[in-house]
């Protein structure tokens, strides 16, 4: 049995509709995918993100002073961020290969 590829795919997802009771959209709650990120590829792997549409929007909650630390804060502001990069580059799931990842994250 061949090992599995040292690549991982991280699922986001594309919803970016109203969801709380105010009318306030849903998304991706950034640290949720931030956190596994960082996980990842401190493991090793290399890791895309993909997303049912190849598109995403962020929960505005997810992104507030009360919700980030220091550190997410840092990583969210800078655009040059890997994980940003990544994000801002997401993946239609349908368009990729699933042989060529070990793991799946969502």
């Amino acid at each position: 049995m061949s090992p599995l590829p040292k690549r991982a795919l991280l699922a986001i997802t594309s919803y970016h509709g109203p969801f709380y009771p105010n009318g306030d959209n849903t998304g991706l709650y950034y640290t949720e995918a931030l956190h596994p990120y960082t996980v990842l590829t401190a493991a090793g792997f290399q890791v895309d993100l993909a997303s049912e549409t190849g598109e995403y929007g962020i929960d505005p909650h997810s992104v507030t002073k009360t919700a980030l630390t220091d550190a997410d804060a840092l990583v969210y502001n800078d655009k040059q961020n890997d994980f940003n990069q990544k994000l801002a580059q997401i993946k239609k799931a349908s368009d990729l290969d699933p042989t060529a990842y070990g793991l799946f994250f969502a």
